[in-house]
């Protein structure tokens, strides 16, 4: 049966409130070798939540949904002509403005997920309980967002929105302190949106202790960091960043000179004071934020009393509408079949149909740019299904040894969590 059936679906990200259209190809003469009498479209959605009590018991619960559904073909409607056996059917589905985005969560404790597929299901006398599987992913609408990501895809010229954080460090348990300014600015949008650059801003000023006007200042400490790589930046809880001049966009650095703050009194006592700017941008492929994420700035002095760590919560959103141009987020679409084909319109077929059984689904489909369709086809206890290399994920920080990909987009790519150079 699979290979009277291929399904093609453009490997784009879909927007709720949009719609989702491909063609189906089918093989005419096998369909009715195999006495199929009709082929049903339908969108699914699949929810699953596991909870993990301890080593031996968990409760799960899983939800299969059709939340759209057209026929493409039945046995009295349209043959091929003559010279071909090959019949390429057209559909296209409504996405509701009310789903939820694609989801993925793996933890100790437990599992949760929210997928998306187009199935294609032969109904007929042939007993066989068969679909062509296609996974796709879905984000929410936002249409404000959208604007955001008009002004920073022609660069942000808006104002900015920065938040300071200090901390008091020290070289050794019985040393003086020493003062560390960290300034992280973005751009003063209400949501950071997905798939555009967003640049950000991170300074870092440090204050040494009380020292005296003519120590070395080599031996100045603490000394702000002067090179990208040694700042790391991470979007808890989904993709961790690490700022480098030799991945993707290059990063800016900004060096102040160094200032003498005598203190009152006595001019030959005082403080020394460092600022370092470092100018990047990077890029959110994560699911849009349910409740609450953050974004961490961690600096090290060289000394385990020394790390300085700041957070800063931010709130990330879809940013498209259905208009939203999607094209550099998504490979081609699969080339069409070769030889004669014939074209059938959706209106020709007005049946529509119902089907809320659960099936087995494939696995998971990954994020563009490396979003890899192969629709799937599950027959019984047989299943073949797209590879996949990273995924939607939000984990609870924990990482898992993997092999990492060289992309274009010069992208590290790990198990659990994405790690973008920037």
């Amino acid at each position: 049966m699979c290979e009277c059936i291929t399904l093609h679906v453009p490997p784009h990200i879909y927007v709720a409130g949009g719609t989702v259209a491909g063609y189906v190809e089918l093989k005419v003469p096998l369909l009715c070798e195999h006495r199929v009498e009709e082929v049903v479209v339908e969108l699914r959605e699949t929810i699953f939540l596991r909870d993990q009590y301890g080593p031996m018991t968990s409760v799960s619960d899983e939800q299969s949904n059709v939340r759209s559904n057209c026929t493409v073909w039945t046995l009295d409607t349209i043959n091929p002509p003559l010279g071909t056996d090959v019949i390429c059917a057209d559909f296209e589905l409504a996405l509701p403005v009310s789903l939820p985005p694609s989801f993925e969560a793996s933890t100790a404790h437990g599992e949760a997920y929210i997928r998306y597929y187009i199935e294609v299901l032969p109904i007929g006398h042939h007993g066989l309980h068969e679909r062509i599987m296609g996974p796709m992913v879905v984000v929410p609408k936002d249409r404000d967002g959208d604007r955001s990501r008009g002004l920073l895809r022609v660069g942000w010229s808006g104002r900015w929105a920065t938040k300071c954080v200090e901390h008091q460090i020290r070289r050794s348990p019985w040393g003086r302190y020493a003062d560390v300014f960290i300034e992280y600015s973005l751009p003063d949008i209400r949501a950071l949106p997905l798939f555009v650059p967003i640049p950000f801003k991170i300074s870092i000023i440090t204050i040494s202790a009380a020292t005296h006007k003519g120590a070395d200042v080599k031996t100045i400490w603490p000394a702000p960091p002067q090179r990208p790589q040694d700042v790391f930046l991470t979007l808890h809880r989904t993709l961790k960043y690490t700022v480098s001049p030799y991945h993707g966009e290059s990063s800016h650095v900004q060096k102040s000179g160094k200032e003498w703050r005598p203190s009152v009194g006595d001019p030959m006592e005082g403080q020394w004071r460092q600022r370092t700017t470092f100018s990047s941008s990077f890029v959110l492929r994560c699911p849009p934020t349910f409740h609450t994420q953050s974004i961490k700035n961690e600096v090290s002095f060289g000394s385990p009393l020394s790390g300085v760590k700041a957070c800063f919560p931010v709130k990330v959103t879809s940013a498209m509408t259905p208009s939203t141009s999607l094209e550099f987020y998504a490979l081609p679409a699969p080339p069409p079949p070769t030889g004669a084909l014939v074209k059938i319109s959706r209106q020709l077929l007005s049946h529509k149909r119902t089907h809320s059984e659960p099936s087995s689904c494939p696995t998971k489909p990954d994020l563009p740019p490396y979003y890899v369709f192969c629709p799937s086809r599950t027959h019984l206890s047989h299943s073949q299904s797209c590879p996949c290399r990273s995924y939607w994920s939000m984990t609870s920080g924990e990482e898992q040894e993997s092999r990492k990909v060289c992309t274009p987009q010069r992208v590290c790519i790990v198990k659990r969590t994405d790690e973008f150079m920037i």
